[in-house]
């Protein structure tokens, strides 16, 4: 089974940079990473309402800050995913009630569930039309994320599939207080691809 793993360090340049960059962000983000563990939990199984953002928008205007989850513990961002994950489910049965929504990822579907497909949600429309969703969920309002190379992939392979799509649901905003969050639907063509990491092997002589 294919995991999602991502390695992140947390070094005193990188403290310094949003210190001096963004300090009103530098604060809340302080904020939130001190936010116990267990707050989040009690949420998790809860019912958050997704707003919409807007629906276009130009790479220039987005926000490459780095997402505060990246800073948070592994578990915290799990429950984090997990919480975005069924808020789409909801928003998107709410938005499209004839179509049928499945979760596809082990969050969704604990017991026939797969974080290897590439994606978290199949929607198929009344028409035949089905879409292939992953969902990337922050507590902040960075327009960055991380696309693994299988989720590259499969955006990929589905643009020569017939009544195939694939979409980003960036999820922002989750606000444990509020139960409320931000929802918006995006593509690759929307964003701007940067190399984040390489698979290092050491050669043998």
């Amino acid at each position: 089974m294919l995991q999602q793993r991502y390695l992140s360090k947390l070094t005193p340049e990188l403290i310094a940079y949003f210190d001096a960059r963004i300090p009103e962000f530098s604060a809340q983000l302080k904020a939130d990473i001190n936010v116990p563990q267990g707050e989040w939990d009690k949420v998790r199984t809860a019912s958050f309402a997704l707003h919409e953002k807007q629906d276009s928008f130009s790479t220039a205007d987005l926000n490459w800050d780095v997402p505060v989850e990246e800073l948070m513990s592994p578990d915290l961002k799990v429950i984090i995913g997990l919480i975005g994950e069924r808020a789409a489910v909801q928003y998107l049965r709410e938005k499209y009630p004839d179509a049928t929504v499945i979760g596809r990822s082990k969050n969704l579907d604990p017991q026939n569930g797969s974080d290897s497909l590439g994606y978290d949600i199949e929607m198929t429309l009344k028409n035949g039309e089905r879409y292939l969703i992953d969902v990337k969920s922050t507590t902040g309002t960075s327009d960055m994320f991380f696309l693994s190379a299988n989720e590259h992939h499969v955006s990929e392979v589905t643009k020569d599939v017939m009544n195939e799509s694939y979409y980003i649901l960036r999820v922002s905003g989750l606000n444990k207080d509020t139960l409320t969050g931000n929802v918006q639907f995006v593509t690759l063509d929307d964003v701007e691809l940067h190399v984040n990491s390489y698979r290092a092997l050491i050669k043998k002589h």
